[in-house]
């Protein structure tokens, strides 16, 4: 078994609990989307700092009313959104001393990109351009984008999630469906750990807009660090 990183995704709301990033080793920062400006991201990066947490450009494109993005959206839109918000997230890190570890693109653009190999490139381009050299994505175990990753022989971070419900098959539960979040959490902490010993991810997420977040994301550390599995 090794070690995994507890990335929790933060910088998407004013209201989010400081005491998340006690608990992070990996934090995600919003660097687009509702809501996110320099001051979120600056406030998202010193919290992940003063943490000593890794810190992850958590890349968005503005989506529909289904949560997907617009049909047709061209692959230049989406390369030009990557560069502004991975430069906007680079000017940050700078300032404050930090580095940008990986990049993790939001739920919905990461199922785009997994759908289009054209938006894919586009993520992947674009966000490079925007930080100025290649770092790790962060993605799910298997798929179309991990096999994109591997044909240009790029880093990969294969991320699961404890607050979030799997179906037999191994893909997650619609968002909207019943029971999609796990909010109990000494459940997320037992799937945090059955996760991890399963030896396939390199990290395990927390989500800061789960109910109960703090709760869960402070059994999920405690339990991954009593069996030696958190990755620091």
């Amino acid at each position: 078994m090794r070690a995994v990183l507890l990335n929790i995704t933060m910088g998407e709301r004013p209201d989010e609990p400081a005491e998340l990033y006690k608990f992070a080793t990996m934090v995600s920062i919003a660097c687009g989307g509702n809501g996110v400006d320099e001051r979120s991201i600056r406030r998202a990066m010193t919290g992940a700092r003063d943490a000593w947490a890794k810190v992850v450009a958590h890349v968005s494109f503005p989506c529909d009313a289904d949560g997907r993005l617009p049909r047709g959206t061209e692959a230049e839109a989406v390369r030009d959104a990557m560069r502004e918000q991975c430069a906007a997230v680079l000017r940050v890190a700078e300032w404050q001393g930090a580095r940008i570890y990986a990049v993790k693109p939001h739920e919905a653009l990461l199922e785009a990109a997994c759908e289009e190999r054209r938006i894919a490139d586009a993520v992947l381009d674009g966000a490079f351009e925007g930080l100025g050299m290649e770092v790790p994505l962060v993605g799910p175990f298997e798929g179309t984008m991990l096999d994109y990753v591997r044909q240009g022989n790029l880093d990969y971070l294969r991320e699961a999630f404890a607050d979030r419900m799997y179906r037999a098959d191994g893909m997650l539960c619609p968002r909207n469906e019943e029971g999609a979040l796990v909010v109990d959490p000494q459940a997320a902490a037992e799937q945090a750990l059955k996760l991890a010993r399963s030896g396939k991810y390199d990290a395990i997420c927390v989500h800061s807009d789960t109910p109960g977040a703090v709760a869960v994301a402070g059994t999920v550390r405690t339990a991954l660090e009593s069996q030696g599995l958190l990755s620091k």
